[in-house]
Formats: C-alpha cells, sequence, structure tokens
C-alpha cells in the first residue's frame, strides 16, 4: 500500500520536527522551498534526509503540483511564516483539507489580517499600512495618541517592532523596516502602523479541524521594552479555564473564524485592553520554539503533535476536551544579554544548568564561549529556557533566579 504524502512547506525552525512526526505515522514527506531570499539561518534547520524530496527554492505553486501529481499527496502545510500563502495555494490544487486560499493574504499580511477583522466586525486595533513616509506621518498626527506600534508586515515574532513615542520615532522605525530584510529574508517594502494595545499579553496555540478550533496552550506573556525595541520577558502556561481564560478563547474563536483558519495550526498573540481583547497578529502556523519533551510533561501533547494528528488521524482532536488537560506547571524565560560578547565557563553557567526547574532551552545553547549578541528582540535572544515545577510558585521563583545569575556573570564582554 503507497503511504500518503504530507508536503510541508518551508519547513524551517519548529516547522523542521512535523516531517517526523508524520513518519511515526507511517506517512511520507516532501519539502518545498519557497523562496531564494530565505535567511541562512532558516536554511540551517532544514536536513534534506527527512524528506522523499526537496523542491526549490524559488518555485510556484502550480511548477510543485506538476512535479508531485503522481505521488498520493493526503495533506499540504505551511512549516512557518512564510510557507503560509503558498501553502494554501497548492493545498487547493490538490484539494487538501485546508483553508480557503482566496483569504490566503490576511492569514500573512498584518495589515489585511487587520482589515478583515474590521471587515466581519470583530474588534480588532485601529491601523494603517503605507509604503510612504509622509502617509505614516499624518496618519499618526491624526491619530494623535502616543505611543504607536510601526512593524513589518510580513515577518515574525518581535523583528522589527517598533514603539514609537513621537514622530522623530516613527521616521527611524520607518527607516529601520522599509528596504530592509527581515529576520524570515524577505525585503520589507511597506510598514504597519497600529495603536499601542495597552494591558496584558496571552498566546494561544491551537489547532483546527474542519473549523473546530481545539486549544492546545494558553499562555501569559510578558515583555518588556528597551526604547523602541520589545523584548520578550518571561511567559506562564496558565490554566485551561478562567475568567480571563474564557474570554480569551471566546476571541481567538472569533478570529480563527474570521480569518478562516479552518484547518492545522495556529499560534495567536492577544492583548486584553480595557475595552476587552485585540488582536496582535495571529500565524497560521505551529508555533516557533518547541521543547517537546517539557510541553508532554506539562499537558501531553505540544503543537507539533497536535498538528499532525489534524491531518493524519483527524478524530484524535475532534475526540479531545475543546481545552488541554494540565499535569504540571510549565514557564519560558528568555535570556537577555545586555553586552555583545560570549557565555563563560563560570559559576553562573553551572548554577543555570543546575536549577532543579531547568527542562531545556530552545534557540540557542548553554555553552562556554558560545557568541551572543546585546539583546533587542527575538532573534537575538540567547535563547528560552524552559521551566517545568509542581507549582506557580517555584516557577516564578526559578524565574527570578535567572535574572539574578544573568545579572551576575553568565555573560562577559
Amino acid at each position: 500500500m503507497t503511504r500518503p504524502v504530507a508536503v510541508v512547506v518551508d519547513p524551517f525552525g519548529s516547522g523542521s520536527h512535523l516531517a517526523p512526526r508524520f513518519h511515526r505515522d507511517g506517512w511520507q514527506t516532501v519539502a518545498v522551498l519557497t523562496s531564494t531570499d530565505l535567511s541562512p539561518s532558516m536554511m540551517a534547520s532544514l536536513d534534506p534526509d527527512k524528506y522523499l524530496k526537496v523542491i526549490g527554492p524559488g518555485v510556484t505553486a502550480p511548477e510543485v503540483y506538476a512535479e508531485l501529481s503522481d505521488l498520493p499527496v493526503a495533506a499540504v502545510l505551511p512549516g512557518t511564516e512564510t510557507g503560509v500563502e503558498f501553502a494554501d495555494e497548492l493545498g487547493a490544487a490538490f484539494g487538501t483539507a485546508g483553508n480557503p486560499a482566496e483569504l490566503r493574504a490576511c492569514r500573512r499580511d498584518k495589515a489585511a489580517m487587520g482589515e478583515r477583522l474590521h471587515e466581519v466586525g470583530v474588534p480588532a486595533a485601529e491601523q494603517f499600512a503605507t509604503a510612504d513616509l509622509d502617509e505614516l506621518l499624518r496618519w499618526t498626527e491624526k491619530h494623535d495618541r502616543w505611543p504607536v506600534i510601526v512593524k513589518p508586515r510580513r515577518s515574525a515574532a518581535s523583528d522589527g517592532v517598533s514603539r514609537c513615542q513621537d514622530s522623530d520615532d516613527v521616521r527611524a522605525a520607518f527607516h529601520r523596516i522599509v528596504g530592509r530584510r527581515s529576520w524570515l529574508g524577505a525585503t520589507n517594502d511597506s510598514v504597519l502602523a497600529q495603536e499601542f494595545l495597552s494591558g496584558q499579553q496571552y498566546l494561544v496555540n491551537s489547532v483546527s479541524v474542519h473549523g473546530h478550533h481545539y486549544i492546545g496552550e494558553i499562555w501569559q506573556f510578558d515583555s518588556v521594552y528597551d526604547g523602541p525595541h520589545q523584548i520578550y520577558d518571561r511567559q506562564w502556561l496558565l490554566a485551561p479555564h478562567g475568567t480571563v481564560q474564557d474570554q480569551i478563547v471566546q476571541y481567538v474563536r472569533q478570529v480563527l473564524s474570521a480569518l478562516q483558519i479552518r484547518y492545522g495550526a495556529a499560534h495567536t498573540e492577544v492583548m486584553l485592553t480595557e475595552r476587552g481583547p485585540r488582536l496582535i497578529e495571529t500565524a497560521a502556523r505551529t508555533t516557533g520554539f518547541i521543547q517537546q519533551d517539557a510541553l508532554n510533561a506539562a499537558v501531553g501533547h505540544h503543537h507539533i503533535s497536535l498538528t499532525v494528528d489534524a491531518y493524519v488521524a483527524p478524530h484524535r482532536i475532534l475526540e479531545r476536551p475543546p481545552r488541554y488537560t494540565p499535569r504540571k506547571s510549565l514557564g519560558i524565560v528568555a535570556l537577555r544579554s545586555p553586552v555583545d560578547g560570549q557565555i563563560p565557563d563560570s559559576p553562573a553557567l553551572q548554577r543555570l544548568l543546575s536549577l532543579p526547574t531547568f527542562a531545556g532551552i530552545m534557540g540557542g545553547t548553554l555553552e562556554p564561549g558560545r557568541t551572543v549578541s546585546r539583546t533587542r528582540d527575538l532573534p537575538s535572544s540567547p535563547g528560552l529556557v524552559y521551566l517545568l515545577a509542581d507549582s506557580a510558585d517555584e516557577l516564578r521563583q526559578a524565574g527570578d533566579t535567572i535574572r539574578e545569575i544573568e545579572a551576575t556573570g553568565l555573560y562577559q564582554p
């Protein structure tokens, strides 16, 4: 019997773990590389040996369809942000379960995303997209509320996100973004300005099957600003139910339905403001960094396993309770280096690695001699430390301890 084939478009970062998971269920995988502009850091996570074949880079959906037309393609999904639109288009050609291709732009372009929410009546931030600096300045003058956020339309994480306090900051942010390559490799040709959303931020990882949205994780997310730059701080896995969680989940389901994310993974960031929840952005793919063992210990699954289940055995998703069941307390601390330098072989490093709650690191290694950059965003963080404990209090104490360790010799110029 011929094994089904899953086509993973741009299988980088966490998406590089999709193929092994499909293989566990007896499926084959094909990798498609969409662009010749993909960043070296993304390409470094590609292992061609995982795939039946690797197509690209720089191919069109019709070309891929023609090359794979003799294979039993049963799923097409993005491996990372750059593959979202292509996967929708290619999936429509194969007729596999997925998201409507005609709305694919609003699942990738943050400006189109906000416009879509406004169109269908889902509460969303005020925004303005442009490639013209003078137009941008006129919008901020008319908006007349500071700060404002200026960011790329098609990047990810905190790449290029700037909090602007005045027109001079807006000018600087515009010039940092337009004409520059994003973290994902593409050149930014315009910016998105949005009202500054004040409140508590939350992250929701979900998987959808034919419009049924299963909630796999709800996180409280904390960040700080260094001048205009947003820097990740900590996030805590919340109980699946509660007054806040219920409000967030109800809103996220509205967003997913509005963007017609009917199948597959989504990572949604929401700010709970005084006016209620407001979308920061939704990514129609798996979340960026996943320490699989820690997630398995905390909730019995992770975003990769849930996503593959949606395609291989959708009943595994449909038969679950609508939200996850916690087993352990889980937290993530984003390391922050104040200098360009390195991690020395020091008591501080050994103390961090010896924390009883330490459950692994993603996005970097904790090895003596490793080079680090001053942290200005997620890509420049030395890594995300996962913490696993029996109680939330233990996690928060461990988070404070990590900040103490960072201040006492973890980095040196």
